[in-house]
């Protein structure tokens, strides 16, 4: 309605009527603008609340202050990156390290199997065996070992000391030691001749008797077989 046109003019019915009508319009529009104005304003609220939610959310899941500066934050990004390098760092250390402790395992393996064969050599080697191979042998599947000491069954199921358990053997088993004078082996050692002078003689007996290493040492020392040509 143009409100200029009704200057000086009398305000009859019908006039008076589309005033009335006029306000009312004006009137519904001001209170329809009203209501988009308050309806807007609680949904943009409502987002304001649901976005500042999930920030604390975020903030509580990251264990920082929703409040803080952003400015004196770490940068996440980069922290990522960081533990992502410390990951394959650590990776690669526990790989590294146990492969060390598999060859440290293997080496000590070897020098307690060593250390054994060491042992057992020595222990047989104060006896007169005639074959300390095959009596190597023979303690080697006796043997237990309980931290550093070597123990051999003997007597049983008793465990003994090494030097014991051999010593045992040596007695309760004559026929793998030579005999003190003549017969098998008559003090011929796997080194060699059994002193100095004359090369060693062994009957054909004392030679059919004695091992391939012995026999092989023995013609090393110059030795014969006294029915046999030199």
């Amino acid at each position: 309605m143009d409100i200029d046109a009704l200057k000086g003019k009398t305000i009859d019915d019908k006039l008076h009527a589309d005033l009335v009508a006029h306000v009312a319009d004006l009137a519904a529009q001001r209170d329809a603008a009203r209501k988009e104005s308050i309806d807007g304003r609680k949904g943009k609220d409502a987002k304001l609340k649901e976005q500042a939610d999930r920030i604390a959310a975020m903030a509580e899941r990251l264990g920082i202050d929703p409040d803080a500066d952003l400015a004196s934050l770490p940068d996440v990004k980069g922290q990522a990156e960081a533990a992502k390098q410390f990951e394959a760092k650590l990776t690669r250390a526990q790989r590294e390290l146990a492969d060390k402790s598999k060859a440290y395992d293997e080496l000590s393996s070897r020098y307690a199997s060593e250390r054994r064969d060491r042992a057992i050599a020595e222990q047989v080697g104060k006896h007169p065996f005639i074959d300390s191979g095959d009596v190597s042998a023979l303690v080697a599947a006796r043997l237990h070992q309980e931290g550093d000491d070597l123990l051999i069954k003997a007597d049983g199921d008793k465990l003994v000391p090494l030097a014991d358990g051999v010593a045992w053997i040596a007695k309760t088993k004559p026929h793998l030691v030579r005999p003190a004078g003549g017969g098998q082996g008559s003090g011929f050692g796997a080194g060699g001749a059994a002193g100095g002078g004359a090369p060693k003689t062994m009957t054909r007996a004392e030679f059919d008797a004695a091992s391939q290493a012995q026999r092989l040492d023995f013609f090393k020392a110059g030795g014969r077989v006294a029915d046999a040509a030199a």
